[in-house]
């Protein structure tokens, strides 16, 4: 748990990195927006770029006159797998007066899509982080509070079940483990676990904390479990 707890807060913040980021790149676009000499260029070129695996993507190269007479050339920022320009085509161009050679073609998907994109990355991982993590913390307080008022039984691990979710790469397991005889058996699922535990668990013995007022309400500690595990096969989990 506490493992997850880190990712989780690094998911946090990395997302308010990102929205910070989002904000002053909304903010230097404005900027560029309301100062930018407006004028038309030419495409003389479409510029290819290949990526990691091997698909290219297209952006055209643009000419430009200057309001002294002077020729100025730039590249879109923004790259697409389709050609959606060509050469002699008449495009709209924005460009910064005292730097000409930052331009850019002269319409809102253009300009836009790259904060749009940045807020929009910074806005999931700050939910998926802060969501996750205040779930951890309400967790992590249950658990203290179960193992302060809670009645502690010993339940037999039966199996592993695999979820269908992963985290950092790694496929989420849980423990199923019985409590009782005969027809007062209850099973009880641990916390999801971000390793293998493997089978030889099987049959071992786990402690479970449940309110006495609530059986829902339980939790499998399997830190005791593990700690045993790793003193008696400490290449377990190398």
């Amino acid at each position: 748990m506490k493992n997850n707890k880190s990712i989780y807060l690094l998911f946090l913040v990395v997302g308010l990195v990102i929205s910070v980021g989002s904000i002053f790149f909304i903010k230097n676009t404005l900027e560029f927006v309301q100062t930018a000499a407006h004028t038309n260029g030419k495409v003389i070129e479409i510029v290819a770029r290949t990526g990691k695996k091997h698909n290219n993507t297209y952006a055209p190269k643009v000419s430009f006159q200057l309001e002294n007479g002077q020729e100025s050339t730039f590249v879109s920022h923004v790259y697409s797998s389709n050609i959606s320009y060509h050469v002699g085509q008449s495009v709209a161009v924005l460009y910064s007066p005292t730097s000409p050679t930052n331009a850019e073609l002269n319409n809102d998907f253009t300009l836009w899509i790259g904060p749009a994109a940045t807020s929009f990355l910074g806005l999931i991982f700050t939910l998926i982080g802060g969501l996750a993590y205040l779930s951890t913390a309400k967790r992590s307080k249950e658990i203290a509070r179960l193992k302060t008022i809670g009645q502690k039984v010993q339940a037999i691990v039966m199996g592993i079940q695999v979820k269908n979710y992963r985290v950092n790469h790694i496929t989420a397991r849980s423990l199923l483990c019985n409590y009782g005889e005969g027809s007062s058996i209850a099973t009880f699922e641990s916390d999801d676990l971000f390793f293998d535990p493997s089978d030889s668990v099987n049959g071992k013995t786990v402690s479970v904390y449940f309110d006495p007022t609530d059986h829902k309400k339980y939790y499998v500690d399997t830190e005791e479990l593990f700690e045993k595990k790793l003193e008696t096969n400490p290449q377990t989990f190398t």
